[in-house]
């Protein structure tokens, strides 16, 4: 410890020198280090999901997992070990490799095996899904989405076919299927009655539909000077339709889909259920991806606040009379004053309410508009707007009004206080100014 001390003593500047590079990189380390919730997991994982609508848990477990567990060990490298799942018409198949394992070259040995693998399994399964599994990928936000007009199965489509597509487009995110609801199915109900009286099987139901249900391109057919589309009737547009294809002939009858069984908009049986105040319900969970950061996933949003004053004359056009202002378009309003962006908004408006300290002294009496737009980095979520009047001294005003009214008769001192209070109830949106 003296040697340093005297070292330092005899070269001053070698050890300033030292000092500025450890404060200069120790402040670039401190940038650069990543920052998350939650430590990032780096077990590789492969997991395959079979899908077999009907199967019962011990036919996946004997027919179809079992197969499938034999081919990965023979043909799959570096299998630390397998844990497996069946349940009814789906099988759960996880793949746990050596440390250090690229799971990129173990997720293209596994899915190569899971498409040979198929020859030995029952006919009409379908190829499975092959994911890399991560322990790091863990639920940073849950999305509810409800209504008390909408189904089930209605909300179910509108969270898989609208906002799922618009949230999966974050950096990060991964979004599984909704909670809740049911997709939308052509459901065919059979009677089994009907069916034996007219000599019939589910199979030949399910053969007629499929002959009859088919992709059918026609072309394109020239007439004269125009080229028309021409399109086939071989797939049927209206779910009814379906109840009226024939099945087979008995003598001068024809037997149709609709004489045994009922078809119908429906779908599979629900197998989990969101309720919210008693009503159908879709939850998205929100997850992280194990090498993103749940930080950047989970970060608040900015506001961008402006105050718009109507141009006269409201509608452009040439001012004409005769209706011809009906046609014309809105005349943009003018920006009266940019309030800027506002940082640090949070994503649940509801729960955490954002305050905005808006300034108002420069600007000259008359109606206007507030106008916020919520953005994530460059990309608007949503907009709002408020019409306001502002009118000078006003607080000065009411001021004035409220001490007047203090000493004021109480009989007459409601009467007295009304115009304050009107100011102060449009403010807290109690009441229209008109």
């Amino acid at each position: 410890m003296n040697a340093i001390v005297l070292v330092a003593l005899k070269r001053p500047y070698t050890f300033v020198v030292l000092g500025i590079l450890i404060a200069m990189f120790g402040g670039l380390a401190a940038r650069r280090t990543p920052t998350d919730i939650f430590p990032d997991i780096r077990i590789p994982v492969v997991a395959v999901v079979w899908t077999y609508t009907g199967l019962t848990p011990e036919d996946m477990s004997g027919r179809v997992v079992y197969y499938y567990e034999r081919a990965l060990t023979t043909t799959v490298d570096n299998i630390e070990h397998i844990e497996s799942q069946s349940l009814y018409g789906r099988g759960i198949v996880k793949i746990f490799f050596q440390p250090g394992t690229d799971v990129a070259a173990a997720q293209a040995q596994v899915a190569s095996i899971s498409q040979t693998v198929l020859k030995q399994l029952p006919a009409g399964i379908t190829p499975p899904e092959v994911l890399s599994y991560n322990a790091s990928s863990v639920a940073v936000l849950a999305l509810q989405v409800s209504s008390d007009r909408l189904t089930g199965s209605q909300l179910f489509d509108l969270a898989s076919n609208l906002i799922r597509p618009g949230l999966v487009s974050v950096p990060g995110v991964a979004i599984p299927a909704p909670y809740g609801g049911a997709p939308s199915y052509v459901e065919v109900d059979l009677d089994q009655r009907k069916l034996l009286a007219n000599g019939l099987s589910a199979q030949d139901v399910a053969h007629a539909l499929a002959r009859q249900n088919i992709v059918l391109p026609a072309g394109d057919q020239k007439i004269g000077a125009i080229d028309y589309l021409v399109e086939t009737n071989a797939s049927p547009v209206e779910v009814s339709t379906f109840n009226s294809l024939p099945i087979k002939q008995a003598g001068l009858a024809v037997v149709t889909v609709g004489d045994v069984a009922h078809v119908h908009l429906g779908g599979p049986p629900q197998t989990n259920a969101v309720l919210v105040h008693g009503q159908q319900s879709v939850l998205l969970e929100v997850l992280k991806t194990g090498d993103a950061s749940t930080l950047a996933v989970d970060h608040n949003l900015t506001a961008h606040a402006s105050l718009l004053k109507p141009r006269a004359g409201g509608r452009g056009g040439n001012g004409g009379g005769g209706g011809g202002g009906r046609g014309a378009a809105a005349t943009p309003p003018e920006v009266a004053k940019d309030f800027g962006s506002f940082e640090d908004v949070s994503r649940d408006l509801r729960e955490s309410p954002y305050l905005m300290e808006l300034d108002l002294a420069s600007v000259a009496d008359g109606t206007y508009q507030v106008r916020v737009e919520v953005m994530d980095g460059t990309k608007t979520l949503g907009s709002t707007a408020l019409r306001i009047i502002a009118v000078k001294g006003l607080d000065d005003s009411l001021a004035r009004i409220e001490s007047a009214a203090a000493s004021a008769p109480e009989s007459i001192r409601a009467d007295a206080l009304y115009p304050a209070d009107f100011v102060r109830n449009v403010n807290r949106g109690r009441e229209d100014a008109g």
